[in-house]
């Protein structure tokens, strides 16, 4: 309310001084601070709406852990507490039914070595050796094929028993030592080989050149007290095959699925796989949803708003949000190459982009596309490397691989290249050497590092499919984003400090306005002495005045 300071002349000026200092520092000082508050008001929406895309990225990545590897393939198995069958992803799965029993499950050979009486009790030899091989009937050993073996030379750091259990487990050829307490004053070493027949121990310890017995297995006639459990492969028959298998998870004898076998069985256990559209169907569908939410989320965020219309996004000028806006909708366009030897899109599964930037599924054609080509559906949820031959096994490792097409071309039993081709199936470079390692061809550089083949049977050439999935894309790509010390993080510790700089100038401006208050105090306490002498001296003129006309009256 404006008041009528003419009105109000009765003492010094009459002017209500408080009143016109504080509008005069206001008028100065709310331009100011609105400025500022409102920059920090922005910025705090900012820290705000950035935490949130933050938030719902970390979300949106845990839920693509769940859709990841659904390919639409239904393994089932009529007792699956007996056999148990999961797509290992190794190979593109034919639909199939067969019949298995268990007779023998595979089993490590497990050793005990007794006579200690504390976990610190000195090795009293100078060197163990540990070989994998064959135990025949008669006492005889062999060597498995690969003469897996480890030598460990007994110094200041391993020669207690808890301290060699440890450095037999750094060995890396499969044998795991525990120290087990048996009672009070009683210890044991016990030594567990990876199952099968020919994965079973040997050990030898030597002092001064001289066997040390409490310490070897080299002889079952001598030292078959120390045999806990013998080693022995697995068997079963597969549709009244006989098989046996060194391990109780077999991944080479149905194509791209791994059987576990988990107790015998007296009746014959079925199984089964074959693809279904409904479940792969789900799979896309969930994975679409938070898909869109993320997109819309960003949309709504980054929206610049319209003349006369809606309000501007909080992050209307973030060009690093817009840019993962970006890279979200440009990763559902462009193609997934390394599946089936052709290049997919997500149109191909009826995916389509919607007019306000969002995507849907066409049902119908999703499913005239899986029902014609089950296994492609790999191309959005499971990243592999498949062969086109059913005698050669592909599986990658890492992440130095690029996907593509490969040629595997088999010189020898032990020798192969491998070589990168083009659409056309035409080789585009000179071939890289494969080392042939455990049983299997591996390559250890070029685009196809972390490739490695296992021959079945005899193996022949073939073409190796390496894809990586559109999920896994997706994800890679937000882990990125949410990477230690991430843009964002980085972005929301500048607005913090930008918050700082703004609050300490508004801390400033209120300072320097309490300075200028004083100063238009001090200023208007002068005014209003001079005015207050002003009035006195007129006051004395106007009765000077007054006594002048009466004394001229007399």
């Amino acid at each position: 309310m404006a008041v009528d300071y003419l009105s109000a002349l009765n003492v010094g000026s009459g002017l209500n001084v408080t009143q016109i200092v504080d509008a005069l520092v206001d008028a100065e000082k709310v331009p100011q601070e609105s400025r500022i508050q409102e920059q920090l008001d922005e910025r705090n929406v900012s820290i705000s709406s950035l935490g949130d895309v933050k938030a719902d990225l970390d979300i949106f990545k845990d839920n693509l852990d769940v859709y990841r590897g659904v390919t639409g393939l239904v393994t089932e198995s009529s007792n699956n507490n007996a056999v148990g069958i999961t797509n290992n992803g190794k190979i593109a799965v034919q639909p199939f039914v067969h019949s298995i029993s268990v007779n023998q499950l595979a089993t490590s050979h497990t050793l005990a070595f007794l006579g200690f009486t504390t976990d610190a009790d000195a090795i009293n030899a100078d060197t163990v050796e540990i070989e994998l091989g064959t135990w025949d009937g008669g006492g005889v050993f062999t060597p498995d094929a690969d003469g897996t073996s480890a030598t460990i030379t007994i110094d200041g750091t391993n020669n207690t028993l808890q301290s060699f259990a440890e450095a037999i487990n750094q060995q890396n050829i499969g044998v795991t030592a525990n120290v087990v307490r048996i009672d009070e004053n009683s210890y044991a070493l016990s030594l567990i080989s990876p199952t099968g027949q020919a994965r079973q121990m040997r050990v030898s310890a030597l002092s001064g050149g001289a066997t040390v017995d409490s310490l070897s297995y080299n002889d079952t006639a001598i030292h078959g007290a120390r045999q806990i459990t013998a080693g022995q492969d697995a068997d079963f028959t597969l549709d009244g095959l006989t098989v046996t298998r060194n391990t109780n998870s077999v991944d080479d004898i149905v194509n791209g699925v791994t059987i576990e076998l988990k107790e015998t069985t007296a009746n014959p256990v079925g199984i089964a796989a074959s693809y279904d559209a409904d479940t792969a169907l789900e799979n896309l569908t969930n994975f679409v949803t938070d898909l869109n939410f993320m997109i819309n989320k960003l949309t709504e965020l980054t929206y610049r708003g319209s003349p006369g219309g809606d309000d501007a996004g909080p992050l209307a000028d973030d060009n690093l949000i817009k840019g993962y806006l970006r890279s979200f909708k440009r990763m559902t366009t462009t193609p997934i190459p390394g599946f089936q030897g052709q290049t997919l899109y997500l149109s191909n599964f009826g995916v389509m982009t919607e007019l306000d930037g969002s995507i849907s599924i066409n049902e119908t054609k999703f499913k005239e596309f899986f029902e014609a080509n089950p296994d492609a559906f790999s191309a959005i949820s499971n990243t592999r490397a498949v062969s086109d031959s059913s005698l050669v096994q592909a599986e990658i490792s890492g992440s130095l691989w690029k996907t593509g097409i490969y040629e595997f071309d088999k010189t020898g039993p032990t020798s192969a290249k491998l070589y990168k081709l083009d659409e056309n199936n035409a080789r585009i470079d000179a071939g890289d050497d494969m080392v042939f390692e455990g049983g299997k061809f591996k390559i250890t550089s070029g685009d196809a590092r972390g490739l490695a083949l296992t021959m079945l049977g005899d193996g022949e050439d073939a073409n190796i499919y390496i894809g990586k999935s559109l999920m896994q894309t997706i994800q890679e790509f937000t882990e990125n984003i949410l990477k230690p010390n991430n843009d964002i993080d980085v972005k929301i510790k500048g607005y913090n400090d930008d918050i700082i700089e703004f609050n300490d100038k508004i801390t400033e401006l209120e300072e320097r306005m309490e300075n200028q208050r004083a100063r238009y105090v001090e200023q208007f306490t002068a005014m209003e002495s001079s005015v207050s002498s002003f009035k006195k001296t007129g006051d004395l003129l106007t009765n000077f005045m007054d006594s002048w006309r009466a004394s001229l009256k007399g």
